[in-house]
């Protein structure tokens, strides 16, 4: 036993000119731990990191999200009344000219235009106000009303947004358009240049140009697009 430990004792010592030195055992196990610890992570501080990367990208992007949207109300703020004073228009029915379709208090978003085309529902000034009526006769045009017909340069044209009321007033045996032509209205054939005939829906009882004569383009604001108001009735116009 006593040799056996002798020879432990000399296999941890070294023998340099006569003098023993301990030898130092390497500490293989603890450089290598940690080296494994630098190249391998665990599972648990890779998800941690993975989740930290996640939430730093979310936060860039609402927060890129919102100067964006911040950005689109700043400029909108800008744009639309400015947009709205040179192309669009809001404007209150009064009256019952325009009965069924248009009623008393409704309001409606006007385009401001000069190009109009035939039963385009347009707003002009009148005086001091303004009025909706819808476009009948263009420039250049022969119109008349015959039992209830319009006839345009000689052929007949049908008014879809009437029909029901047409047929209603020749139940009662009456014509719901009274015959006239504009021969009558102002001594001419044709409606002059940059002339037009509007006339209302309710017929029977709105002011139009066979009371108060053509309209010049000068005085029409623009076409109406779409009814807001009333929010159950909203409708887009053609």
């Amino acid at each position: 036993m006593k040799k056996k430990r002798k020879q432990r004792k000399k296999a941890s010592t070294a023998t340099i000119l006569g003098f023993s030195f301990p030898l130092k055992k390497p500490k293989k196990n603890q450089s290598n731990s940690r080296k494994r610890k630098k190249k391998h992570p665990s599972k648990q501080s890779k998800k941690r990191l993975l989740e930290e990367k996640k939430k730093k990208r979310q936060r860039k992007k609402r927060l890129q999200l919102l100067k964006d949207l911040l950005l689109a109300i700043a400029g909108a703020s800008l744009l639309i009344p400015l947009c709205a004073s040179f192309f669009i228009h809001f404007s209150t029915i009064t009256g019952y000219g325009m009965s069924p379709n248009l009623r008393n208090d409704d309001v409606v978003i006007v385009k401001k235009t000069k190009q109009l085309k035939r039963f385009d529902l347009v707003l002009f000034k009148k005086g001091n106000t303004t009025q909706v009526r819808r476009v009948i006769g263009l420039p250049g045009e022969t119109i008349e009303y015959k039992e209830d017909h319009l006839y345009v340069d000689g052929l007949k044209v049908d008014e879809k947004f009437i029909v029901d009321e047409i047929n209603e007033s020749q139940q009662n045996g009456m014509n719901f358009t009274e015959s006239f032509s504009i021969v009558d209205m102002i001594s001419q054939q044709m409606i002059p240049k940059d002339k037009y005939l509007l006339l209302g829906d309710n017929r029977s009882y709105a002011t139009d140009s066979r009371h108060y004569g053509l309209v010049d383009i000068q005085m029409i604001v623009g076409v109406v697009k779409m009814k807001i108001l009333p929010l159950e009735e909203m409708q887009v116009y053609g």
